[in-house]
């Protein structure tokens, strides 16, 4: 496990596996954090079929943390590969909720 601190209130630890990639999130996601895990999620070695964002630790997600999470859905199933959007604590979902973006994501 790789562990990075973005500019913000926001621990990203990476964790790989055989056909896997997970971003263990704790903070913030938010304007200040969005770009650094926008940037990241970029990186991806291609040979992943699933990237997942374990959200548990996660606090806040504001509009920018949103866009963040629907471009690299859009890229990555573009590529033929999935976003999974784990462990999301109770807040975050009902902001996805409200979003609908609960319907468009896959929240496992």
């Amino acid at each position: 496990m790789r562990s990075f601190v973005s500019e913000s209130n926001l621990i990203i630890d990476v964790v790989t596996g055989d056909d896997e990639v997970t971003f263990v999130l704790a903070g913030e996601l938010d304007l200040a954090s969005g770009g650094r895990v926008r940037s990241m999620l970029g990186l991806v070695d291609p040979g992943a079929h699933t990237v997942a964002l374990d959200m548990a630790e996660v606090s806040f997600v504001d509009s920018s943390g949103l866009v963040a999470i629907v471009q690299a859905h859009l890229r990555l199933q573009h590529e033929g590969r999935v976003l999974e959007l784990r462990r999301v604590p109770n807040g975050v979902q009902q902001v996805l909720v409200l979003t609908e973006l609960i319907d468009y994501l896959r929240v496992v």
